[in-house]
Formats: structure tokens, sequence, C-alpha cells
């Protein structure tokens, strides 16, 4: 039962990696037809693709059944297309089959195929972020009642025992983080976000030290926790300085990040000066000069580094994936790699390069169309989480001060439960943790550029979150206190 299940998900999840590949897999299917190469050549050198891998394996199945049990290609794709678990892939594969068996030029039937997917791509795009902006309603709705909840449940269990508070608190929880969770999942699919670094094996140094800088952050925030815990036997705080290590991180990380956006706006104008003097038949070496005139920012350097190795004669395949490395941009890793891979096989450059154009400002525009949602909903999380914060700490405040008059009133009042102050400050401080945890899924699931993410959200929130809640419980405190006894 637990293999199925396993199995199962398994499916779910290679499903949806071949969705978020499959607009990669069409271009660079349009791209290569434009060469005059075979169809089972054009599969073959499709499925040697690292940037749509989880479609390559089922071309590769295609391939062996072609080239090794001699089927026929139109067999081999209708065959292949049953064991696929995305919908889109596999129809796309039943109707490639059907093209072959129909004798279809290949080049007409991939140009249909990527002209009718555009079309859709877009407008389902479009449709998929209306959806985001109203799930984003509908977490901040959710996140703006949970401080209400919580409050609400810890004051309605003043008359019951401890035994029967702490389940209670509990069970509220989960419920609270379990809505908010599916909220997110929802945000996650509707926002499909895209991840900005590139996921290669060979990575700039720069890039190495940034994530070793997080694996670090991990590791000792746990230490930070408990050092401090020790010391000043808070929890808030100690929570607080939990969160300043993986923040720190989280900072340096999206700095890079920011910085490979950079390289990003750049490139097409980039692209576009290489493939002018490809079609216009001068040798990279030579057209690189002028190339090297224009600035591309912070692409210059890996441009230069580029031509240093193309003037070297160092293979060119090489040198371009060296590049790739270099900015570390996945969008551009896919995009140069089906440039370079039509470049040597002999299509059509000048069309390409229109096409892939074409193809990256409808991509990016999409993207900032989703950027501008996600800044919405960040607009809406954070500042309701650091109020959410000071309630608690506010409620907290009172309860403090109810609890010296509390036990005077029990006394005649048998059936009213004090609740340790102590056990408050436990749950309220529990509540911060989970709804921060819950924020941060919210926010990658909808911005999703990097892990760094992660690390600077769930730093933010635990540093000024439970900083917030001490200092607005002492300072309240200390002003009732004052009332109290002036």
């Amino acid at each position: 039962m637990l293999r199925s299940a396993l199995q199962k998900l398994s499916k779910v999840v290679d499903g949806s990696h071949i969705e978020s590949e499959f607009p990669f897999f069409l271009l660079y299917l349009r791209s290569i037809a434009t060469s005059p190469i075979s169809r089972i050549e054009m599969l073959r050198l499709a499925s040697e693709k690292d940037i749509f891998k989880h479609i390559a394996k089922y071309l590769r199945s295609i391939v062996v059944l072609v080239s090794t049990w001699r089927y026929s290609q139109a067999n081999a794709c209708e065959q292949v297309a049953n064991k696929v678990p995305n919908k889109r892939l596999k129809t796309f594969l039943i109707r490639l089959s059907q093209s072959i068996s129909a004798g279809e030029q290949t080049s007409d039937f991939i140009s249909r195929e990527y002209t009718n997917y555009m079309i859709e791509y877009v407008d389902s795009s479009e449709r998929r972020l209306e959806q985001l902006k109203r799930l984003s309603d509908a977490y901040a709705a959710v996140l703006s009642s949970t401080t209400f909840l919580c409050v609400t449940t810890l004051l309605s269990s003043l008359m019951l025992s401890f035994e029967m508070l702490l389940p209670m608190m509990i069970l509220m929880v989960m419920v609270i983080s379990s809505i908010l969770f599916m909220v997110a999942w929802g945000i996650f699919k509707s926002a499909r976000p895209d991840g900005i670094l590139a996921q290669t094996k060979l990575k700039p140094r720069k890039r190495t030290i940034v994530e070793l800088l997080g694996v670090i952050s991990i590791i000792t925030s746990p230490l930070f926790f408990l050092l401090t815990f020790h010391e000043l036997n808070d929890l808030s705080y100690s929570i607080a300085i939990l969160g300043l290590p993986l923040l720190f991180s989280g900072i340096v990380g999206c700095k890079y990040v920011n910085q490979v956006k950079k390289c990003e706006r750049y490139y097409p104008t980039f692209l576009r000066q290489v493939s002018s003097i490809c079609s216009a038949g001068i040798p990279l070496t030579v057209g690189f000069k002028d190339i090297l005139l224009v600035n591309y920012g912070p692409l210059n350097k890996p441009i230069k580094r580029l031509f240093a190795k193309l003037n070297l004669r160092i293979e060119p395949k090489i040198a371009w994936s060296s590049f790739e490395a270099e900015v570390s941009s996945e969008l551009i890793r896919r995009i140069n790699e089906i440039f370079v891979d039509t470049l040597h096989s002999g299509g059509d450059i000048e069309e390409v390069a229109d096409l892939l154009e074409s193809f990256y400002s409808q991509y990016i525009a999409i993207r900032r169309r989703r950027y501008q949602i996600v800044s919405y909903l960040k607009g809406l999380v954070v500042p309701l989480h650091i109020t959410m914060s000071a309630v608690l700490g506010v409620v907290s405040a009172f309860l403090k001060l109810l609890t010296q008059y509390m036990s005077l009133i029990s006394t005649i009042v048998q059936f009213l439960f004090i609740p340790p102050i102590s056990f408050v400050d436990f749950y309220f401080l529990l509540m911060i943790v989970v709804i921060s945890l819950n924020n941060t899924l919210a926010i990658y699931a909808s911005e999703g550029d990097s892990r760094f993410t992660l690390l600077f959200y769930m730093g933010l929130f635990l540093f000024s979150s439970c900083l917030c809640y001490r200092i607005i419980c002492d300072l309240v405190s200390r002003f009732l206190y004052s009332l109290t006894f002036m």
C-alpha cells in the first residue's frame, strides 16, 4: 500500500516537472526543425538534453525502440505515450504518431504544435495569475483571522482543566496551520514558479560560497538558540536569535539571485548580436571583437571569458557550457543551449533567433506579472504577521496581570481555571513559529526564485515577530502595572 502511494506521488511530481519543461521542449523542437536533419536524429538530440531531463527520458525510450528493437517511429511514439504521466506530453506524442503515419513533414507538424501551444500557454498563464490574485486575498483573509481564533480559544478554555486545555490548543494550531498550508498549495499550483538559479553540477565559485553560507546558517541556528536560551532563559529572545543566521544568509543569497536576474535582462541583446553575426556568416572569433565593445552590465566578464575560450579553440560546446554555468541562470541556460544546438546542427539562425527572442520576452512578461502579485501578497502577509505578534504580546501582558487577581477570584469561583503564564507564552510563541513557517511557504510557493527565499523570510519572520512579541509584552505589562499601582 505504501509502495503504491509512493509510486503515485512520484508520478504526480514527474508530471509537474514535465509540465514546467514542456514549453522549452517544444521551443527546442521548433528550433531544431529548421535544421536539415531527420526526425529520429532530432529526437535523439532532444533526448540528450538536460534542460528538460524529465521529458528526455521518454524520448530516449522512443529512440531505443526505433534503433534497437526496430519499431516504427509512429508505433514507438504511441507505445511510450501510454507510459507518460503528464497529459500534455502524452497527447503530443499521440499526435506526433498520427502525423508520422499520415506522412506529414516534421517541420510543418512542429511549427503548428508550437504556434497553437504558445497561444494556449499565454492565455492559461493569464488565467492562472488571476486565480493567484484571488488565492492571495484568501490567504490574507485566513491569516488575519488566526489571531482572533487563537485568543478566543485560549479565553474560552479558562473553564477547562489543564489536561483538556493542552490538546485543545494543539488542535487549534494544527487546524490553522493546515488551512494555511492548503491555501499555500493552491497558490503554488496557480503560480507555477520557475527557479532562477541553474540546476547544473558546474557552479561558479561565488554561488558555491553563498550556498555554503546557507548550509552553515542552518547548522548554526540551533546552536545560537541553545546558547541564548541558556544565558537569558527567555524563549522569545532565543527564537528571535535563531532567525538571525537564516536572515543573514538569506539576504546574501537573495542579493546573488538579483545579480543573476540582472544578467537575464542583458542576455537578449547579447543573443541578438551573436545571431546577427552567425547569420551573416562571420566567424564568432572575429565577430566577438565587436560584441566586446558593447556594455552588457554583469554579463561583461562571462562574455569576455567565453571569447577567450573560443579564441583558444576550446570545443565550442564546452565554452558555451562554461558561460552558462558562470552566469548561473536556468532561463539563460535553456535558451542558450537551444541556440547553440541549432547553430551546430545547421538551422536557420535568423529565424530561430527571432523565435527565441519572442519566447524570452513572453516568458519574462509572465514572470513580471507574477512578481507583481507576489509583491501584493508580501505587502499583505508581512504587516499582518508583525501585527499578529504585537496583538499576542498585548494579550499576554493582560493575562499576566489578570493571573494576579484570578487567584483571588478562583477561591470564590471554583470552576475557573488559571492557565500558567509560562504555558500562555509557549502557546503564543508556538503559534508565531508555526505561522512563520506557513507564511514563508506561501511566499516561496508564489515566488519560487531559490531556496534563499525560504531562508530570508523564515529568518525575517522569526526574528521580527518574536522580538516584537517580547518588546510589546514587556512594554504593555509595565504600563498596566503602573496604572494598577499608582
